[in-house]
């Protein structure tokens, strides 16, 4: 993890927790954690949402034209 939580909220019985991440080869993006509110550790979901690329586009669509 590269961040403490960044947003949280409760939602279809599981507290959704959002940070920053690093991949171990450097890439960076959104660790996103579904954690059941009922304690079932078994049940835990989580997502890396890739922001890998978006650096690339958003200077892309900022360059001159």
């Amino acid at each position: 993890m590269a961040s403490d939580v960044l947003e949280h909220w409760d939602a279809d019985g599981h507290r959704i927790l959002v940070y920053n991440a690093r991949r171990p080869d450097g890439g960076r993006g959104t660790a996103l954690f579904a954690v059941p509110l009922d304690g079932d550790a078994a049940a835990i979901r989580f997502t890396f949402i890739d922001h890998t690329d978006e650096t690339s586009e958003q200077e892309a669509l900022a360059a001159p034209r």
